[in-house]
């Protein structure tokens, strides 16, 4: 993993990956944490080669570089990687030479929603979380993240 710290978004507290999740516990919810990366380091081990010959046709093509340290975390059903379409005629109704259309129908809810909830899905019994809810179209999901549900 090359995630080197997390840092509050409000008050620049620091803190190690593995000892909080998402938010900084001075503020809560509104202590976002934004990942430091340690870019030399991927510099010297990462390749965009590497990452271009992965078979993984997911958001975890690129899970070396995610705040993940283990693979074998990662929620079964494959989310990401969906098509880009050419959409020359509506392109010209709107004068736009390069117009595309990304086709989010095919994750697993048939939204670009499922990406976020997918990475928070993976295990976080590391620091403490045990059980994840999310509200979704008036709906409230209950996971076990070490179970490797995503919220569907």
């Amino acid at each position: 993993m090359y995630v080197s710290r997390l840092k509050c978004s409000l008050c620049d507290a620091e803190y190690a990956p593995d000892k909080v999740r998402y938010v900084c516990p001075k503020h809560g919810d509104s202590g976002l944490l934004d990942v430091l990366y340690d870019y030399e380091k991927i510099k010297s081990q990462v390749t965009t080669a590497d990452i271009s010959k992965s078979k993984d046709f997911s958001i975890w093509r690129y899970w070396e570089l995610l705040p993940i340290d283990n693979r074998s975390a990662l929620p079964p059903l494959r989310v990401g990687w969906t098509p880009l379409y050419s959409a020359k005629r509506l392109g010209k109704e709107f004068t736009l030479r390069n117009l595309w259309l990304k086709d989010d129908g095919l994750n697993p809810t048939g939204s670009f929603k499922d990406r976020a909830p997918a990475f928070h899905a993976c295990p976080t019994e590391s620091v403490g979380v045990f059980y994840l809810i999310a509200c979704q179209f008036r709906k409230i999901h209950l996971t076990r993240p070490s179970q490797g549900l995503p919220f569907v």
